[in-house]
This record gives C-alpha cells, structure tokens and sequence, in this order.
C-alpha cells in the first residue's frame, strides 16, 4: 500500500471528496457539496487533502484571512481511513504551512456537541477561549 500524502486540493478532487463527506454525521448532512468547488477556487483559502494513491481520504481548510490569522475549519476524514492519524498528519502540515507564513494565529470554532473534534482540539493543546449561542428570528414584515 502506497503511503499517505499530503497536497492541495484540486477540481478533479470534487468527487471523491464529496464522496466521504456525505457519511460525515450519522443523523445530518454535510454542506460540502454546496461549498467546495468555491473553496478550491478562492485563493484566499486552502484546501488541503490527504491522499492514497492519488485519491483524496481527508481534508481540511484553512482561510486565510490577513498576514496575522488565519481560520481552520471543515477537517473531514473518510469513514474508512479514520483513527489512523489523518488528523494529526493534517494538523502537523497545516502547522508547518502557517510557519512557513509566520502566521501567528489560528482559529476555528466548534460545536459543543461535536465530541471527536473536541476530542482532537484536546489532542492539540488548543483551549477554548470563548463561547456562543446560535440565534434564529424569524423574519418579519416590514
């Protein structure tokens, strides 16, 4: 078996992105198909996968959003090659990446319901700074 590696994404990586993303949570579903192809063609953002043979397995964003920040979100892993390290493997690059840019600080926000990724936030050493509601109205007649 070839070993794991690590690019940035490309349009022929679509499919079988989306492909994984669709069994991200087992009781909702992924927004990926509506945002992906945009992400992949910003410059402004960075997808990064990691990849057997060619075929993407996991991927992650990262946004760049000034010389001094940056926002890491939408890590996804396929169902098949989780607990094999693709989320240090990413972290690991995606760190080295904003090195390179001497980018001194990264963010990203999570749901306090989203158990696996608090648990690789743990992993990280990362902390929880703040915290926050979603709100909905409903619209009303002007």
């Amino acid at each position: 078996m070839t070993e794991f590696q690590i690019r940035l994404a490309k349009i022929s990586d679509v499919e079988p992105i989306l492909d994984f993303c669709q069994y991200t949570w087992e009781n909702q579903n992924d927004y990926m198909h509506l945002v992906l192809e945009k992400r992949i063609n910003n410059p402004e953002n960075k997808v990064f996968v990691v990849t057997l043979d060619d075929i993407p397995v996991a991927m992650q964003q990262v946004v760049i959003l000034s010389k001094q920040e940056v926002w890491r979100s939408s890590l996804r892993v396929d169902r098949r090659y989780r607990r094999r390290g693709l989320s240090k493997l990413l972290d690991a690059h995606t760190n080295k990446y904003l090195s390179q840019l001497n980018v001194p600080i990264l963010r990203y926000c999570v749901l306090s319901n989203n158990e696996v990724m608090l648990k690789i936030i743990s992993r990280r050493g990362d902390k929880k700074i703040d915290s926050y509601s979603l709100c909905k109205a409903d619209a009303i007649a002007s």
